[in-house]
């Protein structure tokens, strides 16, 4: 039941989540390895259903997970106007692809009404029961 995610650039969460043993076909964004879905607190709801992980790839409660990500940031021009989404250019989870090439348009969570901006923090964030983090690294690919 424990719930964290990573934050690429504060505002766009990869989530995790304790979905072992869920169904592949009903899988969401909110389950491990989905792009988290737009909040709107405002309102009380979601506005879209996030980016499902392709498959479930989570490993039981206890047990450490990996994730491999590639990202490519948002583009932007001169003028400071977004030209290119945020891309998971290739996401795997505990050795499983669960995302290739998925277009992140928007900031997700409570974060959707933030600028977006070329660069931006890393982020570890953790809510709803215990969670632990090991061996994180980041680097930037030309």
């Amino acid at each position: 039941g424990s719930n964290g995610g990573i934050k690429f650039h504060e505002v766009y969460e990869i989530q995790f989540f304790d979905s072992f043993g869920k169904k592949d076909d009903a899988l969401t964004g909110s389950d491990m390895g989905g792009v988290y879905p737009r909040a709107d607190l405002e309102k009380g709801g979601y506005l879209d259903k996030g980016i499902p992980p392709k498959v479930n790839a989570c490993k039981a409660p206890g047990e450490w997970q990996t994730l491999d990500v590639t990202w490519k940031s948002p583009r932007f021009d001169a003028k400071g106007e977004k030209t290119a989404n945020a891309v998971i250019v290739k996401a795997v989870l505990n050795g499983q692809v669960i995302h290739e090439n998925a277009e992140v348009k928007t900031p997700t969570g409570g974060n959707w009404k933030k600028k977006e901006t070329p660069t931006g923090a890393f982020m570890l964030q953790t809510d709803h029961g215990p969670t632990a983090w090991r061996n994180v690294k980041i680097r930037a690919l030309k």
